[in-house]
């Protein structure tokens, strides 16, 4: 076979290993953006790219600044003499005293490993737990490892050698050892353990933890966000305004992950079919609407819109029945009365907001109602099980027909139908 650049291997060119190393970080943003949404969290912003890799602010006002390097697990280990490292270190000293007293710690993290056979000039972990017992390197030698690594610090900032020890003190190791494509799986993990995770499919979470990796790969780059206009605005200094923008594109919030999660479930919904035509009887569910017809009629409620409603209703008792082939009748139920119930509140409220423009109200009553399924089902479908709204208007006629809706002032209900 002819070799050509679509059947060839290029084993040479390092760019896809570079994209990979970044691809890690932007993961581990990702990960760390899914604090914002803890309950018991006390971070509050995420920034990427700037000073450091990721900086994390806490809600109260300080900082936690964190480098992310990698490599192949079958490199060698990090040593306290690489200049990588010395590097690193350097550049949490210097930022410390940049903006003192800002940052409460420092981390360096890597997939890998630090190398840690003897306590030598080459332990990093020895190096940083030592100091941390001693305090300082006053008494030390300058053969010592822990006072020969500030010195290698020293040697590249001009920071005295008790600010760059203040500095280490706040420094701490994070080895991951695990392989670079790992941790794309870790962020679908940590999205499990996240608040109402639990019911997505596996195919959402990837689709949120893809979504969330790109918005970390954006604030790591130089997007801007704000207002085009802006950078044109006359009364505005051009350079202010674009390191504004860039800085408000570096940022992740709250907010920026829920309405990406968001957007990722809604574009994962399957939502449940309308159908009408159920082949395996319910006894909850009634065979005759007639109930229903009366009070939406006594309501003045447009016949053709009664009419709907009994179809719907047919189409929420079959989709009842499919909750039960497919969960057993037990989690059916559950899902039909939390359903009913949700429904129930939203048909008190539509007939509150209706009932003063006085009799009669039932066709306004219709659209208020109609208008909050709408509503319901686009801003939160997991909640309704992925219904449709048309399946929450057939629940308001089951509840119309069970006597706990009203369309127009209660009256006594006709012999037949009662």
């Amino acid at each position: 076979m002819t070799q050509t650049p679509a059947n060839s291997l290029d084993v040479e060119d390092p760019g896809d290993d570079v994209a990979r190393r970044f691809r890690y970080q932007h993961c581990c943003a990702a990960i760390y953006a899914l604090q914002l949404i803890r309950p018991d969290t006390n971070v509050t912003l995420i920034i990427c790219e700037n000073y450091e890799d990721v900086i994390l602010q806490l809600s109260d006002g300080s900082f936690i600044g964190i480098q992310i390097k990698t490599r192949d697990l079958n490199q060698s280990t990090f040593k306290a003499s690489d200049a990588q490292i010395v590097a690193a270190f350097t550049r949490f000293c210097i930022l410390d005293e940049k903006f003192a007293g800002a940052f409460q710690k420092f981390e360096f993290l890597t997939n890998h490993a630090f190398w840690d056979s003897s306590e030598s000039p080459n332990n990093l972990p020895y190096i940083l737990e030592a100091l941390k017992k001693r305090g300082s390197v006053k008494g030390l030698k300058h053969a010592s490892p822990v006072r020969a690594f500030v010195a290698s610090i020293a040697s590249q900032c001009t920071l005295s050698e008790d600010q760059i020890v203040a500095s280490l003190l706040k420094c701490w190791l994070v080895s991951r050892e695990d392989a670079l494509r790992s941790v794309e799986r870790d962020v679908v993990d940590a999205l499990y353990e996240c608040p109402n995770m639990d019911g997505c499919t596996y195919s959402t979470l990837r689709l949120i933890a893809a979504k969330l990796i790109g918005r970390a790969q954006s604030a790591s780059s130089m997007a801007l966000v704000g207002s085009l206009l802006d950078l044109y605005d006359p009364t505005k200094t051009f350079q202010e305004v674009l390191a504004d923008q860039t800085l408000a594109g570096k940022r992740i919030c709250k907010k920026d992950v829920e309405d990406l999660i968001a957007e990722a479930q809604a574009e994962s919904i399957s939502f449940e079919p309308l159908c009408s035509q159920p082949d395996i009887p319910s006894p909850d569910i009634p065979k005759d609407l007639e109930r229903m017809f009366e009070k939406m009629d006594r309501g003045r409620v447009q016949a053709p819109r009664i009419r709907e409603m009994e179809n719907l209703v047919r189409s929420f008792e079959t989709l009842y029945i499919s909750w039960v082939r497919k969960h057993g009748s037990e989690k059916a139920n559950v899902r039909y009365e939390d359903l009913l119930s949700v429904v129930r509140g939203d048909c008190t409220e539509a007939r509150v907001a209706t009932e003063p423009g006085g009799e009669p109200f039932g066709p306004a009553m219709y659209d208020d109602l109609r208008a909050r399924a709408e509503k319901r089902c686009a801003a939160d479908p997991v909640k309704v099980y992925q219904c449709r709204p048309e399946h929450l208007i057939g629940a308001a006629g089951l509840v119309t027909q069970k006597c706990q809706a009203w369309w127009s002032e209660e009256f006594d209900l006709s012999e037949g139908s009662s």
